[in-house]
């Protein structure tokens, strides 16, 4: 592509001079001076000082084959396959006019493009010749308002539960919502966002339907809006809110009850101790009162039997001292016990020299024959290994040395 400015030497803008481009298929200039072509590969560019840069990202022109292009005031007209788009200056908003839009407005022609002295513009199209009044030419309508129609649950309709609280079984739902738009009803798209899950609007969509699956328990809000062929967005949306309940194994008197009932269990396990320990605490009682009734019996019976063996040894010792005889007797030792009156004449010692000491020193044995010492008969029980509990010797009223043993009182 050539340009001459001001007279000057033209100016060359094509790949080997380092520009994006090789040739032009229309071009036009806008009332800043910028001028705007398209080139054969679809694309729009614009030169400003001696610089082009590529125009990207504009609704409604991109994808498509691009015709022609025309400057009017601060709007660029441009022809495509599907009609006239519009381009405002310099937010590069457009607006569409087309069959879909109900204008008779069919795929352009190339280059065919005029602007007359009365500011009309001519198109030329595959079926004539179209003439646009721009001061005239209105927009379609705003998409009104878009509409949820219906809900259903696993993709069958069903019924919305009362205060819209969904079962936590019932968590596979897909919206229904539609917008009225009867000039181009397939151009509509939408966009949704569902609150609680979603984190930001969805991409542009044109079905008229979305399914959420396996949601979880919670509360949310389905909102969706809808704009038309050009763009535009109508800010009223459409919204429903609804609960996805949660199931009784996560709500929290769930959580709770356990903790009671192991709690409630801990208590009657510790009561039952408590009157385990108490019906325990009342047997030993019981059996350590009968045990002392029992030695209280045992020890009185064993006091009256002491009392009686007493009085029995009182009787003994009254009638051992009243014989004629001499009467002697001694403990399991051998220590003299008791002596009467008779033994002391007899021996000539008295029951206070006596007592408590051995019967051999006090009263040595010997032989009568041959006059060897003998072992007294304490002594000799002993060493036989016979059992015995006192020894009772007496001696008659004869002479001293005629003391003999007569009997112990236990073996």
């Amino acid at each position: 592509m050539c340009i001459r400015d001001s007279g000057k030497e033209f100016d060359v803008f094509n790949t080997e001079t380092g520009y994006p481009i090789n040739s032009a298929i229309s071009i036009t200039e806008d009332s800043l001076g910028n001028i705007w072509f398209l080139s054969s590969e679809d694309k729009l560019f614009r030169l400003t000082n001696n610089e082009i840069q590529s125009v990207q990202g504009i609704q409604g022109i991109d994808g498509k084959t691009l015709y022609s292009v025309k400057a009017d005031k601060d709007k660029l007209w441009i022809g495509t396959t599907n009609g006239l788009c519009k381009v405002a200056l310099p937010q590069m908003k457009t607006t569409h006019f087309g069959l879909h839009g109900g204008y008779p407005i069919f795929e352009t022609n190339e280059n065919a493009v005029y602007k007359d002295t009365h500011g009309n513009l001519w198109f030329g199209t595959i079926k004539g010749v179209v003439k646009i009044i721009p001061n005239y030419l209105k927009s379609v309508a705003e998409v009104p308002a878009p509409d949820i129609s219906k809900i259903q649950v696993f993709l069958q309709d069903t019924p919305l539960p009362e205060n819209n609280k969904f079962k936590h079984n019932q968590n596979h739902l897909t919206f229904y919502f539609r917008s009225i738009y009867m000039s181009a009803p397939e151009q509509i798209k939408y966009k949704y966002i569902l609150r609680g899950f979603d984190q930001q609007w969805s991409p542009e969509i044109t079905n008229d339907y979305v399914t959420y699956s396996n949601l979880s328990p919670g509360e949310y809000e389905f909102e969706v809006k809808a704009c038309n062929a050009e763009g535009d967005w109508n800010q009223a949306t459409a919204q429903f809110r609804f609960e996805i309940k949660r199931p009784f194994w996560q709500t929290w008197w769930f959580y709770v009850l356990p903790i009671l009932i192991i709690g409630l269990l801990i208590f009657f396990l510790i009561l039952q101790r408590i009157r385990s320990i108490e019906k325990s605490k009342l047997i030993l009682e019981n059996r350590v009162k009968l045990r002392t009734r029992e030695l209280q019996e045992e020890k009185t019976k064993f006091e009256e039997a002491n009392r009686a063996l007493l009085a029995e040894k009182e009787r003994l010792v009254v009638t051992l001292r009243s014989i004629g005889e001499g009467v002697i007797t001694t403990d399991e030792h051998g220590k003299i016990t008791m002596i009467n009156s008779t033994a002391e004449f007899i021996c000539e010692v008295t029951c206070d020299e006596t007592s408590d000491k051995f019967l051999s020193d006090v009263f040595p044995l010997f032989h009568k024959k041959t006059g060897e010492k003998i072992m007294d008969p304490v002594t000799r029980i002993k060493e036989s290994g016979q059992l015995f509990s006192s020894c009772l010797l007496y001696t008659s009223p004869s002479p001293r040395d005629r003391t003999r043993s007569r009997m112990p009182s236990s073996a």
